[in-house]
């Protein structure tokens, strides 16, 4: 495969290689069931902004998130997501592609829970450069080329075969 082959490929799929805005966010989760009394979602309220004051304070995040959080998905990360938009709740992604990088944001409230977010890093929606992706896009088309000869060698192997089936003792 030549760069030019590769270069074609690129320029033709470009949807291949974009890359949606994303977003890396630290949170907190403290949960709560549907089932749970408005008293039983006060606490839990009351806990999130607790926690929330703490972090606010200078109190440190990732020690917060393994104590704290309810979200076994990121808690022994120290809460950490990166996430493309369109992947996490409404609430949780406004938030997420809004809020001030750095800051502690306002509690969110979700289907979950409640939500304490620190963004992290935003990063804008973009085509990944071909001097990027160059050298895999020619190992892929290698690939692909490969397995193409292999299933037409295939193919005529078995066009041009000759199969008979001796029966009985002959």
């Amino acid at each position: 495969v030549t760069s030019e082959e590769a270069k074609a490929f690129y320029d033709e799929n470009p949807e291949q290689f974009a890359q949606p805005e994303t977003a890396t966010a630290r949170h907190i989760l403290i949960g709560f069931d549907p089932s749970d009394s408005d008293e039983a979602k006060a606490e839990k309220k009351a806990k999130a902004e607790k926690v929330r004051e703490q972090l606010v304070a200078g109190g440190d995040f990732v020690a917060l998130a393994a104590t704290e959080s309810d979200d076994p998905g990121s808690k022994d990360k120290g809460g950490v997501y990166t996430f493309p938009r369109g992947q996490m709740v409404p609430e949780f992604e406004a938030a997420a592609f809004t809020q001030n990088i750095g800051d502690i944001g306002p509690l969110v409230e979700t289907r979950f829970g409640y939500h304490i977010i620190k963004v992290d890093e935003r990063n804008e929606a973009r085509t990944i450069p071909f001097d990027e992706v160059q050298t895999n896009l020619v190992q892929f088309l290698a690939m692909r080329k490969v397995q193409t000869a292999a299933q037409e060698y295939v193919e005529n192997l078995r066009s041009n075969a000759t199969v008979n089936v001796l029966i009985g003792d002959k």
